[in-house]
């Protein structure tokens, strides 16, 4: 989980692999928490092999227009 005040529930967020392990061994994906102030990121191993690298993630929180009804 990462905890970041500037992230609301509706957000989109982005993430990169910016350095270090192997480039496209790795899945990223972020996940919503549901609540405001942090949201999840998670990494699969695509290699077949096993990873133990440290990786350099980036991300971006994309500020999401509310939706109204009616």
């Amino acid at each position: 989980t990462v905890n970041n005040s500037k992230a609301l529930a509706g957000d989109q967020i982005l993430v990169n692999h910016i350095s270090g392990g192997t480039l496209g061994g790795y899945v990223i994906k972020s996940h919503s928490t549901g609540a405001d102030g942090s949201f999840k990121i998670t990494l699969k191993n695509e290699s077949g092999g096993s990873l133990s690298e440290a990786l350099t993630l980036g991300f971006t929180v994309i500020r999401m227009p509310s939706i109204l009804e009616g």
